[in-house]
């Protein structure tokens, strides 16, 4: 099967900056700007530098596609592998379980529903549901953000997984059957937490997420047998960096 776009609605990476955006924080995905046409989406370009993304430089989904790495800006629809990333930094799962970092936050619940009113009509006329990858990498900020929480780790966890597959049902159910789900990377190892004598989130927090993660997603692919889903264990693979980093560094600096 060859999987030529990729459609992202994830809450880890920052959103791709647009040329259409006019003022500071207003981005296609922006919460006090949820809407937009089909023209503007498919006039929208991805902009490269060194602030356009969390990462200082192309993100890891830009990496993947090779869609929108060049300094400059790129249109998704010269890319041989379109990206259409509707991540927004700072996202969580939903404001059932937390509160958004800010007033223009876009959640993950309300990034799949602005995907199936507002982009999936102009999509729809270039792209196809069977021949796209649909990428999700949620819980960072959902864990940080409860890590403190006074309701039992294991049902909280539980429950915001299962909103977050709740929402990839409706992309599912929108046509979508490719699949791609990144858990948690090692967050108990943040150069912040490996200074502190209890951590939060720690490694028990780290992994009772991730397997609860796993869990769910097979049930996923058991309830939808139409579907392909993918499970990337980021964990193992970053802590595998951490132990042996050498491979991955350069000049003396690790790259991660």
């Amino acid at each position: 099967m060859i999987i030529k776009p990729l459609l992202s609605l994830v809450g880890l990476t920052a959103p791709t900056k647009n040329l259409w955006a006019n003022t500071t924080n207003v981005f296609i995905g922006d919460y006090q700007n949820i809407g937009f046409s089909s023209q503007q989406l498919l006039d929208n370009k991805i902009v490269q530098s060194q602030t356009s993304t969390a990462e200082g430089g192309p993100n890891w989904l830009e990496h993947l596609t090779g869609c929108g790495v060049d300094t400059g800006t790129t249109s998704p629809l010269d890319c041989n592998i379109q990206l259409w990333d509707f991540a927004f930094a700072g996202a969580d799962i939903g404001t059932k379980y937390t509160p958004r970092h800010k007033y223009f936050t876009v959640p993950l619940v309300n990034q799949t529903q602005q995907f199936l009113t507002y982009a999936q009509p102009a999509l729809s006329n270039i792209t196809t549901p069977e021949s796209t990858l649909a990428s999700f990498w949620i819980g960072t900020n959902d864990i940080f953000d409860t890590a403190t929480s006074t309701v039992p780790f294991k049902t909280l966890y539980t429950n915001m997984i299962a909103t977050l597959f709740a929402s990839m049902q409706t992309i599912h159910d929108a046509g979508y059957r490719n699949f791609l789900i990144m858990n948690l990377a090692p967050l108990d190892k943040t150069p912040k937490n490996v200074l502190k004598r209890h951590p939060l989130p720690n490694t028990n927090m780290v992994n009772q997420f991730n397997s609860i993660l796993a869990s769910q997603a097979s049930k996923f692919q058991q309830q939808n047998p139409d579907s392909n889903v993918a499970l990337f264990d980021t964990n193992t693979f970053l802590n595998g960096v951490l132990k042996n980093p050498a491979p991955y560094a350069y000049g003396g600096v690790l790259l991660v």
